[in-house]
């Protein structure tokens, strides 16, 4: 470590002096912040002064050329300000606080003359004013965790509303079920509101980990146990899905249902997720307790113990649980000597009829079992006041605090604004989201529905590391009959196990969102004129190698995106019946047609013997990213060795969120073709764009497009 820390300071000070601070775009002050975090755990670990006081100079020299009178332009990233803060709780310099206020202020402002960096690093509007959450998600997390922080410090009212109002929009309208947040792969920025697809959804893991760090600091601002309850489903679900059961393979990106072939990396282009796991891994003991004058709060549940002093005598805090698999909590307490402080027991949401703080989620039973609190045997009234149970007392060695939590399945429905999840279940048990995988469900996930009155029963198994309680149910499995038309419906036993815990065993299917009737079961299509057409395209099948630029795809550990999953699944697609929600819809899988050169793509229907034909219907593919609605289109078939346009008796349509049909004349003929003329994006030299959103290497026009469903009638 001490050969890694000499390193990190010639690169980060070379010659042991700090750099010009002239890439402030996305480098020099990100690892400036994170060298200031870093300083202050290594001298806590180790009293080692050796990398601290190259920090606190690094803190210096910015502090000698940026603010008020000197230099005004600010870093992209807004990392610097979380380094900042950590150094003036170590020191207690306001200097260093009153930067990080500097930076935070700044945001937003152009009066000195400064290109904004716009809605993607959260530099559109100053942040006192911003009332929904916007940009690249990381970023964002890291700026709402010092915004919440500073709040804390200065108890200015601007900044305690913009907090506030920030994260009512997060977990009311842009935040997964699991914790996560990231509806786009583009600039892995939020959504619209309420723009929540389960499949090519981003999630990155660095995001949630920011959303950690930002429920810890808005529970310091506000002690209100809302903030604990948003942080343990983030870390049960949100970060442990980034990292394998056994530590050694990463998501990126998490998707709430994958179409199979999608794994965890040892290592990828972008390699922040791995050692932020591991930091916040390290220091998960700090959001266990907290203590406030004379009060200590229990914010976990976890085998752990805290030891600290209250009216000068030194008090032990022990909890011994096998939580979350079991709902029973064992709180002991041991005062040096009796000591009156009053005890916060958080009771947890989830217990009640609130899955998710904010409303976007609820149970769809109000079967709910009473929390059980005791305090040496004798059962307490729970008056929960923000989430705690206030117990009082003076108290003496050997008292015991006992709490015993529900652990019954439960299942949970979403907003019916959440377009993705209409008609959709998930299941919960205490604070873990589940999900189906294939591996266990050898017969379908897809095609899977749980009737509301299915009861699920939890049995611990040891078949995955460290061993999981898995749920077990009676559903309904729908499938095709020998006709091919008809739907056979039959009762399934359902395997469920929870979303962290998928991945670690072979690939396949799964999903967190299951059908709750058989309207949102995915089954094989009915026999059409699509699905018994060979189908070719001249953009190749719609495969990554296809799509990316000169067909040569850079190794996964290389990649900006690893792995990323994004709905293109290939022909199969075109036909598939499944009605979209809309354009977007990143639940739904498509065909990407994006030309090697030019902005012309075709894809063609070769029928078995020759067809009548005079309709067809195409809805389109628009991600808000980079696979956009096509410019134009026309039909044509084959006469002979020619290709002719069919004349068409209704006009062409490029219509978003809905089937653009045509009729034409009859025509009778053993293939069709799909002529497109694709829209294109220009992207600069600098910018942020496809394929894996990085920097782009030169000035460059995108031209991609999708078709969700492409039906022939006669």
């Amino acid at each position: 470590i001490d050969r890694g820390i000499d390193i990190l300071i010639e690169e980060m000070m070379p010659g042991g002096e700090p750099r010009e601070w002239k890439k402030l775009l996305n480098g020099e002050m990100y690892r400036a912040g994170h060298f200031m975090e870093a300083a202050v755990v290594y001298y806590t670990a180790t009293g080692n002064r050796k990398i601290i006081d190259a920090a606190i100079k690094m803190a210096d020299d910015i502090d000698a050329h940026f603010g008020q009178g000197k230099r005004l332009d600010i870093s992209q990233h807004e990392e610097i300000k979380i380094g900042l803060l950590k150094l003036y709780a170590f020191t207690s310099d306001e200097k260093y606080m009153k930067l990080a206020k500097f930076f935070m202020d700044e945001r937003g402002h152009s009066h000195n003359g400064r290109d904004l960096y716009g809605e993607y690093a959260q530099d559109h509007m100053p942040v006192i004013e911003q009332d929904e959450v916007l940009g690249h998600t990381v970023r964002a997390t890291y700026l709402y965790t010092p915004l919440a922080e500073l709040a804390a410090i200065t108890n200015d009212p601007s900044y305690i509303e913009a907090s506030d109002r920030l994260w009512e929009n997060a977990v009311t309208r842009k935040t997964y079920l699991t914790g996560h947040i990231g509806t786009y792969r583009d600039h892995e920025d939020f959504g619209e509101e309420y723009e929540l697809p389960n499949v090519s959804c981003w999630n990155e893991t660095c995001a949630s980990i920011g959303s950690v760090f930002w429920n810890y600091q808005l529970f310091s601002l506000h002690r209100d146990a809302k903030y604990i309850d948003m942080m343990e489903r983030i870390l049960y679900n949100g970060v442990l899905s980034g990292v394998s059961l056994d530590g050694s393979q990463y998501f990126y990106q998490n998707p709430l249902r994958s179409l199979g072939d999608f794994e965890r990396q040892p290592w990828y282009g972008p390699n922040c997720c791995p050692p932020n796991v591991a930091r916040l891994l390290a220091s998960i003991g700090k959001y266990i307790y907290a203590t406030s004058n004379n009060i200590i709060y229990i914010n976990l549940f976890a085998g752990s113990s805290l030891t600290t002093d209250f009216n000068d005598s030194q008090v032990v805090i022990t909890q011994e649980t096998n939580y979350p698999w079991e709902g029973k909590v064992k709180i002991g307490v041991e005062p040096e000597k009796q000591t009156e402080f009053t005890l916060l027991v958080r009771i947890p949401g989830w217990t009640g009829n609130e899955p998710m703080p904010g409303g976007l989620y609820h149970f769809i039973d109000n079967n709910i079992s009473a929390v059980d609190l005791r305090l040496n045997g004798k059962k307490l009234k729970i008056n929960a006041e923000k989430g705690y149970v206030a117990i009082s007392r003076n108290w003496k060695k050997g008292d015991v605090v006992e709490i015993d939590m529900p652990m019954n399945p439960r299942m949970v429905v979403a907003s019916e604004m959440v377009l993705d999840d209409a008609g959709m279940v998930a299941l919960e048990r205490g604070p873990l989201v589940y999900c189906i995988e294939e591996t266990d469900n050898k017969e379908g996930v897809m095609n899977l529905y749980i009737p509301d009155d299915v009861i699920f029963n939890a049995q611990f198994h040891e078949n995955l590391p460290g061993g999981i309680v898995r749920l077990t149910g009676n559903v309904k499995s729908v499938s095709r009959g020998k006709d091919g038309v008809t739907t056979l419906t039959e009762d399934r036993e359902m395997t469920a196990v929870p979303y962290f815990a998928w991945a670690n065993r072979e690939e396949g299917e799964m999903s967190v969102w299951i059908a709750r009737d058989e309207s949102r079961v995915i089954i094989p299509p009915t026999s059409s004129i699509a699905s018994t057409s060979k189908i070719t395209s001249s953009c190749g099948t719609g495969s990554l190698s296809d799509n990316y630029p000169g067909g040569i795809v850079p190794e996964i550990a290389t990649r900006f995106y690893p792995r990323s999953q994004s709905g293109s699944t290939g022909f199969e697609a075109l036909y598939d019946q499944i009605v979209p929600v809309n354009s977007f819809d990143g639940s739904s899988t498509y065909l990407s047609l994006r030309p090697q050169s030019g902005n012309q793509a075709w894809v063609q229907y070769d029928f078995d013997k020759l067809t009548e034909v005079s309709s067809t219907e195409i809805y389109w593919k628009d991600d808000k990213q980079y696979c956009l609605a096509p410019e134009s289109w026309r039909l044509l078939y084959r006469s002979g060795s020619e290709w002719v346009p069919v004349k068409n008796l209704s006009e062409y349509t490029v219509g978003k969120d809905k089937f653009n049909n045509i009729s034409f004349e009859p025509v009778t003929t053993n293939a069709l073709r799909l002529e497109i003329k694709l829209d294109g994006l220009d992207f600069k030299k600098g910018e942020l764009g496809p394929p894996d959103g990085n920097y782009m290497p030169g000035d460059v026009t995108w031209y991609e497009t999708g078709i969700i469903e492409w039906q022939v009638y006669n």
